[in-house]
Parts: structure tokens; C-alpha cells; sequence
């Protein structure tokens, strides 16, 4: 209020006493209903209190964050069950690496990787060591599709702000990068480059075409889906002029 410091500095402080005072909350419990590890966490970016989550024994489950199931009159303390919880699913005809069917439809390996559709919380995607992705029904708590691979699936991302694809991004431990379509439920593009498997995978905001991937081999290489091969290659050289120019003429578009 003096205008003594300058904002970017006074903005850097307040940041750093929040991030100091930050603590485990006393007050809220997140009820875990399964016994391994927590592989991947997801907030929905349109209401930002749904949180989505994969396990290491299969579960998939959904909580709401703003709103406990219960909550204790004498301490105020809050407990937020799962609204939804896919239990670990079982194989369908003796068929190994196939998810199963009916009541017991959930992933048969771990959940490595979860993603809400960007614009709606009526649908997520979870992918699995399974070897598949599954697109879900948040009201009806089903799998309405499956993708199927050749290998564990590591990775799987949306853009965020695409107003003319719903692609999925997929890596997986093959060196292919796969663009899925939940429209259409074919893979419609498959992106050659990577040595190895593909570990990472995110859509730029800046534009609904651009691609990053992050693989074993150590490249970080990015995509204009709408035309063939990587335009650009990070690693521990420095980027070309020529590639920097194709990246500011594929964020224009």
C-alpha cells in the first residue's frame, strides 16, 4: 500500500507465504476405498471441484471436493466419499488383456493416466497398463468405449480449448503416438518419431493443433497434427531457427 516494493516483487512474496503456510488440512478427508498407491489425480477444468483418480489395483474413482457426504456436528470435520468407484475389472471369454464387460467393466492392471473431457463433466478418460483407454459415462458410471493397444499405456491428454477436434493424445510403451477419436472410436492419427516409449503428452493452449510428446529416448518433439512428422526436436542441443519459425507459424494458425 506504501509503494515501496514493485508489484512483480510484492506478488513474489505474498506467493512464497502461502506456499510456506501451506499444510495437510485438519478439517477434510478424502476416504481412499482401495489398498495400493494413487498413480494419477485430475480436477475438471470447467467446474474445478470434481476430482478424478487412478490406482495402482485398478480403481477408478470420482469425488466432489466442495461437497463432503458427511461431516462430524461436533468438530466440524468432513469426509468426502467417492460419488463414483469402478472396482477392478475381470476378463471377458478367457481373453487376456481384454477389460470386462457388463457389471464388472473397470481396468484389469493399473490406472496410469485420467483426463476429463475439457468442456463437459459428463465424460472422462482413464488409461490402463491393460493395455486400453476407456471413455466413461459420468451419470451412468460405464464405460462406453474402448480403445485397444499393443502395449501399456502410459499417457493420454486433451486439448484443452479445441473447438474442431476431440482428440486423444496417447503414448504408450510403443514409439507411435495415437490421436483418438471418442466420435468416430478409431484412431485417427499415428504420429512416427519417438525411439522408444512415449511418456508424456500435452496439447499446447495456444493452439488446438500443436502437440508435445515426452519420450524414453529423451526427446521432447512437437506436432502440427495437420501435417506429417515432428516440426520440432528438444533436447539438450538448442532449437534451429528454422524449427522456432515453424513453431511460431503453427501457434498462429
Amino acid at each position: 500500500e506504501s509503494g515501496t516494493r514493485r508489484p512483480i516483487s510484492f506478488r513474489a512474496s505474498v506467493v512464497r507465504r502461502q506456499c510456506d503456510a501451506a499444510a495437510l488440512s485438519g478439517d477434510k478427508t478424502i476416504a481412499h476405498r482401495w489398498s495400493g498407491g494413487v498413480n494419477c489425480l485430475e480436477l475438471d477444468e470447467t467446474e474445478r471441484r470434481y476430482l478424478l483418480a487412478g490406482t495402482v489395483d485398478a480403481i477408478v474413482a470420482v469425488y466432489d471436493t466442495e461437497h463432503p457426504t458427511k461431516t462430524d456436528p461436533a468438530t466440524g470435520h468432513t469426509t468426502h466419499e467417492p460419488l463414483i468407484r469402478v472396482a477392478k475389472g475381470t476378463t471377458t471369454n478367457g481373453g487376456a488383456g481384454q477389460a470386462g464387460t457388463g457389471e464388472n467393466h473397470g481396468h484389469l492392471f493399473s490406472v496410469s493416466c485420467a483426463a476429463w473431457y475439457p468442456v463437459d463433466t459428463g465424460m472422462f478418460f482413464t488409461g490402463s497398463f491393460d493395455q486400453t483407454v476407456a471413455v466413461w459415462d459420468t451419470n451412468t458410471a460405464t464405460r462406453v468405449l474402448t480403445f485397444h493397444f499393443d502395449a501399456k499405456v502410459y499417457n493420454l491428454s486433451m486439448a484443452p480449448h479445441a473447438e474442431s477436434h476431440a482428440l486423444v493424445a496417447v503414448g504408450t510403451g510403443q514409439p507411435q503416438v495415437r490421436l483418438c477419436d471418442p466420435n468416430s472410436g478409431n484412431v485417427t492419427h499415428t504420429l512416427t518419431g519417438h525411439r522408444e516409449a512415449v511418456w508424456a503428452t500435452r496439447w499446447m493452449r495456444g493452439s488446438e493443433w500443436v502437440l508435445a510428446t515426452g519420450g524414453n529416448d529423451g526427446d521432447v518433439r512437437l506436432w502440427d497434427i495437420r501435417r506429417a512428422g515432428t516440426f520440432m526436436r528438444l533436447d539438450a542441443s538448442n532449437a534451429r531457427v528454422g524449427e522456432v519459425d515453424a513453431l511460431e507459424e503453427a501457434l498462429a494458425v
